[in-house]
């Protein structure tokens, strides 16, 4: 009887500890980021910033893209694709950049203006790409 009581106690604290690492986790969702403020987008990922629903995927980026060697970042390459939305209005974008810091591309739909700043293969050996919208020009 009491190693059946120590397996049920022991079965309810790693059900509970379970629970507790998704609530905590789930608290480690990417919040969606704000105009003006730097995000990263990888392949195939899509972000919706701001409150007008802009909304940008990078598509693609070719293997040649990045920095100019693995300790010299102050010239980057960017050949890819961006997928950009905003309300009924789309686009896509077949993008060849250099960028350097400082020196961003700046990009635009219909009046919605955003900047490329950064690319750089992350630890996992994918391409980061870094991105700010500026929201609506006037």
């Amino acid at each position: 009887m009491r190693a059946d009581y120590c397996l049920s106690q022991c079965r309810a604290s790693i059900a509970g500890f379970a629970l507790s690492a998704i609530v905590v986790f789930s608290g480690c969702a990417t919040t969606p980021p704000r105009l003006n403020e730097p995000f990263t987008l990888s392949a195939g990922e899509t972000r919706q910033i701001g409150p007008d629903g802009f909304e940008v995927t990078l598509r693609s980026i070719d293997d040649d893209s990045g920095c100019f060697s693995a300790n010299d970042c102050s010239t980057m390459i960017f050949h890819g694709s961006l997928g950009v939305r905003w309300g009924a209005k789309s686009e896509l974008m077949l993008v060849q950049a250099v960028i350097r810091p400082h020196q961003p591309l700046s990009l635009n739909l219909d009046g919605y203006a955003f900047d490329m700043t950064d690319v750089r293969r992350n630890r996992e050996g994918r391409f980061d790409v870094t991105l700010v919208v500026h929201g609506k020009l006037r």
